[in-house]
């Protein structure tokens, strides 16, 4: 399996960009996520004419990794597409010498899922290495759950009610 395979699989955006801002290619996450199919990385992902960064507030992280001799570069933009905004956290890789790698994560998906877990804490407790019980407030106190980390321990060997 090669690279762009691997890449295809994830379940986040990533565009991979020449020097002159064509995107040469798009994971199946970023071909949904962006229907419209476009050259340039800018009219794909702001519905511009020219290149983001000859917009106020729209740093290019190409062009800060080509002008500044950089490896790496994450930025937040304002993406429109199909004419809806939203914040996108752009981390950008140099791939080769000729492309850019960027991976783009919708920040309300982070604000969502942050959401999530202040609402049912064990989706996110389940998430880490950190272990939980809740037991009932009643006589004997049964465990009504635990936390994954307890289950592979204990090997389920608890009285759950």
């Amino acid at each position: 399996m090669n690279d762009l395979e691997i890449l295809n699989k994830l379940p986040l955006e990533i565009l991979l960009i020449d020097q002159d801002y064509n995107v040469v290619w798009m994971n199946e996450t970023a071909k949904r996520s962006y229907p419209k199919s476009c050259e340039k990385c800018y009219k794909l992902t702001h519905n511009l004419d020219q290149p983001c960064f000859t917009y106020a507030e729209h740093p290019c992280p190409i062009k800060e990794m080509k002008d500044r001799g950089l490896d790496r570069y994450t930025v937040v933009h304002i993406h429109v597409v199909e004419g809806k905004e939203s914040l996108v956290l752009v981390m950008a890789q140099r791939f080769s010498e000729e492309l850019f790698l960027e991976i783009h994560l919708p920040l309300d998906k982070v604000l969502t899922a942050l959401e999530v877990g202040r609402l049912r804490p064990e989706l996110l407790i389940n998430s880490g290495p950190l272990a939980f019980f809740v037991w009932e407030n009643k006589e004997g106190w049964p465990v009504r759950s635990v936390s994954e980390v307890i289950l592979k321990i204990s090997q389920g060997n608890y009285n759950k009610s």
